[in-house]
């Protein structure tokens, strides 16, 4: 057993379209996607660096997701299939090179499935990681349980809207905002409030962000993009006094 690694930036076109279909709500995002069948296995996005996810915490994930899920088994299908027996009456699997599970994992990712079929499973067939990780049920005694049907998580945006800043403090790290149409905002936050203030604070005074337009906060020299932060205090980051660019994903 074995995986390939597949990257693409979440601006890109590839990157666009596999957020857009496996619905992803945060980044940083890394998932096992079944080659054979496009399917979802496992996700876990929107670490920080205060709660890191590492190279060694998904080795021990991959390691336990391997023991649980082998390509000598057939996998849980999307839509209901007849099978194809042999002479003998077994299903047969062809053999995929690891270039051809490259190209079939990424092509599978890439396009939209139907998943309006169910598939009877003698057993449940999940992924159980501890409260950190997301969990995906697969299939179920009674039939396949569709990850796409679960209740719609709400997104980045919309947390951003629900989160109270409260009032402004009389004495408190000083930030400005420098907004797309070239106004500029300015607002005081408590030191140890989390970079996350400052996006929700421009989340809830801005029209368009509030109907739903995505942005981006970027800050320092040369200017990055703060999103990995979001847990950090503003004092911590070096915001105090600083100005921070407000610009569109789009």
């Amino acid at each position: 057993e074995g995986f390939i690694f597949w990257q693409a930036m979440d601006d890109s076109a590839d990157g666009q379209t596999y957020a857009e279909r496996y619905k992803v709500c945060a980044f940083p995002h890394i998932a096992i996607v079944d080659p054979r069948t496009g399917r979802s296995l496992w996700k876990k996005e929107g670490w920080t660096q205060v709660k890191p996810f590492t190279a060694e915490n998904f080795a021990e994930i991959a390691m336990d997701f391997c023991s649980r899920h082998s390509f000598d088994k057939d996998p849980l299908p999307p839509v209901k299939k007849s099978a194809t027996p042999n002479i003998n009456g077994e299903r047969k699997r062809p053999f995929m090179s690891e270039n051809e599970q490259m190209e079939a994992a990424v092509a599978a990712s890439l396009t939209s499935s139907n998943h309006d079929g169910k598939s009877k499973g003698d057993e449940d067939e999940c992924i159980m990681e501890d409260d950190n990780y997301e969990i995906e049920f697969l299939g179920t005694r009674d039939g396949l349980v569709e990850a796409d049907s679960e209740e719609k998580k709400p997104s980045f945006l919309e947390k951003l809207l629900s989160v109270e800043v409260g009032d402004e403090p009389a004495d408190g790290a000083r930030i400005q905002m420098r907004m797309p149409d070239a106004t500029r905002l300015v607002r005081r936050f408590g030191k140890n409030d989390a970079v996350k203030m400052i996006y929700a604070f421009v989340a809830q005074n801005n029209d368009e962000a509030k109907k739903g337009k995505d942005f981006m906060l970027m800050a320092g020299f040369p200017p990055k993009d703060i999103v990995g932060d979001l847990d950090l205090s503003i004092e911590s980051c070096g915001l105090n006094g600083q100005a921070v660019t407000v610009r569109w994903k789009d």
